[in-house]
């Protein structure tokens, strides 16, 4: 009795990238490799997210009126990750208040459950030569 090989799914090939940069900026990732280039506009307060991103190394600029905001940071997308990169003066602390206790962090949002698997440790895997 022999078992047929049964075909293997995954659940997302895709990661993201999120942060925070100046409100009204257009962020923009571009996958040198492949040419692969997004963009949006930061909301109101200055929050961005770029999902459905092939996993890979990418390239992110941010700016707003014509000007830079910052230098270009390298980002590297992983699989079902959410990568975070604040962006120029996105660190405005003058009315943060925080308060509560320390709790373990836990997703709700999500029934998910996955695995990660890094390029290190995909390259570890052992290849049938033939």
């Amino acid at each position: 009795m022999s078992l047929a090989a049964l075909p293997a799914y995954a659940a997302n090939n895709d990661g993201t990238v999120s942060g925070h940069t100046k409100p009204g900026a257009v962020v923009t990732v571009v996958n040198p490799a492949t040419g692969l280039s997004r963009s949006v506009t930061a909301d109101a307060k200055g929050s961005y997210r770029i999902p459905f991103l092939p996993v890979g190394d990418y390239t992110l600029t941010a700016e707003q009126g014509g000007q830079a905001l910052g230098a270009p940071i390298a980002v590297t997308v992983t699989l079902g990750n959410a990568t975070n990169v604040n962006v120029g003066d996105a660190t405005n602390l003058s009315t943060v208040s925080v308060s509560g206790t320390v709790l373990p962090v836990i997703d709700v949002s999500s029934t998910e459950s996955a695995t990660n698997i890094s390029r290190q440790e995909l390259a570890r895997l052992p290849v049938d030569p033939t």
